[in-house]
């Protein structure tokens, strides 16, 4: 894969203001590179402060196998209670369920150098509570060619009330609901 993919557009369910500064500095460095954008081609002002918060990037080893939280934005700092910035995602999360399906998100990302845009549902690693992910998954890489790198921007919701299902002891088992995934 030499040619650089072509430009992505937001899906309908991303909040444009959080979503769309990160996509359109992807389009214009894409654009003016020719290839996909380095970590050193992003400053914090290209996204500006409506994003920044939600801002996760991430260190993308081995095809989307090894995947390392590099940044974290203040917006899950505090929502989890803890900065994960430096901290390997199997260190965080067990085999199986939601890593296992991150996993997957980055390695479709890797092949195709494609952002990608993904909802989904799935428990808080840490307290087990129900959470929907808003998740833009932009690649990057150091040599233009080879994913090393996600500039991700990610929002997090409460999921609808399903009311005294929400409360089966069943129900926490479940690993992942997926609402959507594409690559724009």
């Amino acid at each position: 894969m030499t040619e650089p993919p072509g430009p992505a557009r937001l899906p309908e369910g991303g909040d444009p203001a959080i979503f769309t500064p990160a996509v359109d500095w992807w389009n214009a460095t894409v654009a003016a590179r020719g290839r996909l954008p380095a970590r050193a081609d992003l400053r914090p002002e290209d996204l500006g402060g409506r994003t920044l918060p939600h801002v996760l990037l991430v260190d993308v080893g081995d095809a989307g196998k090894r995947l390392r939280f590099r940044v974290m934005g203040s917006a899950h700092v505090a929502f989890n209670q803890v900065d994960l910035s430096g901290r390997d995602f199997d260190t965080i999360y067990p085999e199986g369920g939601t890593l296992d399906y991150v996993r997957g998100l980055y390695r479709d990302m890797c092949a195709t150098r494609r952002p990608l845009w993904s909802v989904n549902e799935v428990r808080h690693f840490r307290t087990g509570m129900p959470i929907v992910l808003r998740r833009l998954m932009l690649p990057m890489a150091a040599d233009g060619m080879v994913v090393d790198m996600s500039l991700g921007v990610q929002t997090i919701h409460r999921p609808p009330d399903r009311g005294v299902d929400a409360l089966n002891p069943w129900h926490v088992a479940r690993s992942i609901i997926e609402h959507d995934r594409r690559f724009l």
